[in-house]
């Protein structure tokens, strides 16, 4: 099914495993990765997410300096990551925040880490900020439909319906697949 030698695969099936709730499966998951290659930065950012989930903000910051230390802070797809977990606790978004930053002086034009800053504006209750961030990722890639599914949720929550409707509808012409969007639809027309 996929190759067990390759340890950030093991991250990979870890975080889906917390998404279904399974941590004891996901840290597992995270340490079998970490046991093929100790060099796999993700690896100590997942069981680092794990932490944060569990409270311990301590353990994860040990994890994520680590993970910072094997890419000397250089990996965008590890600072995204450690961002996202730390955007799990609202007092943790001015680290996400300076990671973030960090992200997008090594590359400004990864949609991603553009989406991550929104989320992180969103936690301080600054739609406006959200929405130019989750816009500027639909600018870097027109082929993804989560910045306009975001940008629906922020005028979703602000009770501006018609901004709502359109981004929703704007991310299912992007990806007719992208189910959140038609969910959040049904819940709009309801």
């Amino acid at each position: 099914l996929f190759y067990p030698s390759a340890a950030v695969l093991w991250y990979h099936l870890g975080t889906a495993q917390l998404k279904n709730g399974q941590r004891d499966l996901a840290l597992k998951s995270f340490e079998k990765g970490m046991a093929i290659d100790a060099k796999e930065p993700l690896c100590y950012v997942g069981r680092g997410y794990l932490s944060m989930l569990e409270n311990n903000p301590q353990k994860a910051k040990l994890d994520f300096d680590n993970a910072l230390s094997i890419t000397k802070s250089k990996n965008v797809n590890v600072l995204q990551a450690i961002s996202e977990a730390y955007l799990v606790d609202s007092k943790f978004v001015n680290d996400a925040l300076n990671l973030l930053s960090k992200a997008q002086s090594l590359d400004d034009r990864d949609a991603e880490t553009h989406i991550i800053l929104g989320d992180a504006y969103l936690l301080r209750n600054n739609g406006g900020l959200a929405v130019s961030s989750y816009e500027k990722a639909a600018s870097l890639d027109n082929k993804i439909a989560k910045p306009h599914y975001k940008i629906g949720m922020v005028y979703q929550r602000s009770r501006n319906f018609s901004g709502a409707l359109e981004s929703f509808t704007k991310a299912i012409e992007v990806d007719p697949g992208y189910t959140l969007a038609y969910k959040e639809l049904g819940e709009l027309y309801y």
